[in-house]
């Protein structure tokens, strides 16, 4: 498996942007569940 390796700059941000299902039902319930295995993305600003 490929790490990344690069090096951290002062200031620099990580954004965290979940993907989440939502499911309701007739009687007013809801779930949520995590839309597949890589569900947390990640982004460097």
């Amino acid at each position: 498996m490929k790490t990344f390796r690069w090096k951290v700059k002062p200031g620099m941000d990580v954004a965290s942007v979940p993907s989440v299902r939502k499911v309701r039902f007739g009687d007013g319930y809801s779930q949520r569940a995590p839309a597949g295995l890589n569900a947390n993305l990640k982004r460097t600003a």
